[in-house]
């Protein structure tokens, strides 16, 4: 928790991409101790097809029906400070 993935602006996008297709049905975001609170708005996609799986706010744990796929994304759409992703956690379906 240290270490973050930071954007070079108030938003951003990070991803992960694995090797095979992976069915995913939740993630979950942790956000460094001294950044809580940043991420205002985002939204899940699916990189294979655009596809949006999930929008909200804040960090933390977030659901969707499960969605094969060999990348996901989290886009920062708002925040109220720098964003810093400590954790990108992914769950299967």
């Amino acid at each position: 928790m240290s270490s973050y993935w930071s954007p070079s602006s108030a938003t951003g996008r990070i991803s992960i991409k694995w090797s095979s297709a992976t069915t995913v049905s939740a993630i979950n975001i942790r956000e460094e101790s001294g950044a809580v609170g940043n991420i205002g708005s985002w939204r899940v996609t699916n990189n294979d097809n655009g596809a949006v799986l999930a929008t909200g706010s804040g960090a933390g744990v977030i659901t969707f029906a499960p969605t094969t796929l060999s990348k996901i994304n989290f886009e920062i759409t708002s925040s109220s400070g720098t964003p810093r992703v400590a954790e990108f956690e992914t769950y299967a379906g």
